[in-house]
């Protein structure tokens, strides 16, 4: 394989970074529309439902990615 372990590590971690990132940035982006939307039940129901599913889809990219990575390592 054209990389070495350590360079398949280094993305891994970096990988993971990018992960911590977007979850805090998703978080932080999901309180204000929950804040938004606080006085309407129905609108804050679509906003919770709506950033389950972004975060559930986002998760399963980066647990495969990850699983991939330390295949190419193991």
């Amino acid at each position: 394989f054209p990389f070495s372990a350590d360079f398949i590590q280094a993305i891994h971690s970096q990988w993971t970074a990018d992960w911590l990132a977007w979850e805090l940035t998703h978080d932080a982006e999901y309180k204000v529309k929950v804040a938004e939307a606080a006085n309407d039940r129905l609108k804050l129901e679509a906003v919770e439902r709506e950033k389950l599913d972004r975060y559930q889809r986002r998760y399963q990219e980066y647990v495969q990615v990850g699983k991939a990575l330390h295949a190419l390592v193991g």
